[in-house]
């Protein structure tokens, strides 16, 4: 039998009011309390409406299976789970919950009293283990509470990580793109326009990813930012391809090598001209040695092309780029009716692609 709702006590849903009159959003909390047995799932919810009727919503399932489906649907605060259910049994059990759901809190209520039991439960995860039978309302009512809020703190702590580990990458590549542009710079003003573009398109993309707030960005998005700036008229740049996501630890080289193609067609190549034209287009390909993201940049109609004498900063920035933080190649050529170049990134965890 299913056993599925929400408490029918109206004032288990009011918002609890801090000591300023303000409604304390931490307020009231939401509960999915898992349990298989009637009586007990009862007592448990009478427990914690003998503390407060106002600090929680309880929404009681009977099934592991329920309660996965209930977590997939979100607004769930913390969890509250027996280890033994007509479909689970053991910490098999709350380690479920907790894929599930990773960000919200598993409290285990059970009737195994067992110090290894209660360890190893906590090794995988768990906030608390209580034991049925040794606890009471205030005591639970914290358990819960305190599970909420070392949740909390463990995403700030992560997120903190999270944000050192990026600026310091950001410094490094800010760094690096300095020094770079300083040794193939001829003035000091050379080296100003060239770093100030170089800067202003690796802004463009973390504002993209900032906005989005997502984890990558379309490739049709990132050419869109990486080229789109450069186009002297309108439509001498043309861009089509394979519905393919990039991750956001892929979207700098990526799109700061297609930043240096169109600087230099701008500078350079197509771009100086009216007439001049740039296609780029891209494709996920099968080949026997993998799946690979192909990415061609085709210039033509601009002036006559002869290759360097001089291997540009820009080169220097699109091979390295590619090779060390993708593991991929690129393959430039320039022939006299405009530049090519084709990069290959294997397809892995860092790109999505639709075919």
């Amino acid at each position: 039998m299913i056993r599925v709702g929400r408490t029918n006590d109206s004032a288990s849903t009011v918002a609890h009011i801090g000591p300023h009159g303000r409604a304390d959003s931490s307020f009231p909390l939401n509960v999915l309390l898992v349990e298989d047995n009637p009586a007990d799932a009862h007592l448990i919810r009478e427990l914690l409406r003998a503390v407060s009727a106002s600090m929680f919503v309880i929404e009681w399932v009977d099934r592991l299976d329920l309660a996965l489906s209930r977590l997939a649907e979100g607004n769930v605060d913390v969890v509250l789970t027996d280890l033994s259910l007509p479909d689970s049994h053991g910490l098999e059990t709350a380690l479920a919950l907790q894929e599930r759901a990773p960000k919200v809190p598993v409290v285990v209520l059970t009737a195994v009293d067992d110090d290894n039991v209660a360890v190893e439960a906590v090794h995988l995860g768990a906030q608390d283990y209580v034991i049925k039978g040794q606890t009471d309302g205030a005591l639970l009512t914290r358990t819960l509470r305190y599970a909420v809020e070392r949740k909390r703190a463990e995403g700030l702590e992560f997120l903190l990580r999270e944000l050192d580990h990026r600026v310091k990458n950001t410094l490094a590549t800010v760094q690096s793109m300095a020094d770079l542009t300083l040794n193939s710079s001829s003035s000091l003003p050379d080296f100003a326009v060239a770093f100030r573009g170089r800067l202003g398109a690796l802004t463009r993309l973390y504002e993209e990813l900032s906005r989005t707030k997502s984890a990558g960005l379309d490739l049709d998005r990132l050419v869109e930012l990486a080229v789109g700036a450069h186009e002297a008229t309108s439509g001498q740049i043309s861009a089509s391809g394979d519905a393919v996501k990039i991750s956001s630890n892929w979207v700098r080289s990526i799109g700061m090598a297609l930043h240096e193609l169109a600087t230099n067609a701008t500078r350079h190549g197509a771009l100086t001209k009216a007439a001049g034209r740039v296609a780029v287009t891209w494709s996920v390909e099968t080949t026997d040695t993998g799946r690979f993201l192909r990415i061609h940049w085709v210039e033509s109609g601009g002036p006559a092309v002869a290759t360097p004498l001089v291997r540009g900063s820009g080169t220097t920035l699109i091979e390295e780029a590619i090779a060390y933080e993708t593991g991929g190649t690129v393959r430039m050529r320039f022939d006299p009716a405009g530049v090519t170049c084709e990069i290959s990134i294997p397809v892995t965890g860092q790109v999505a692609s639709a075919t």
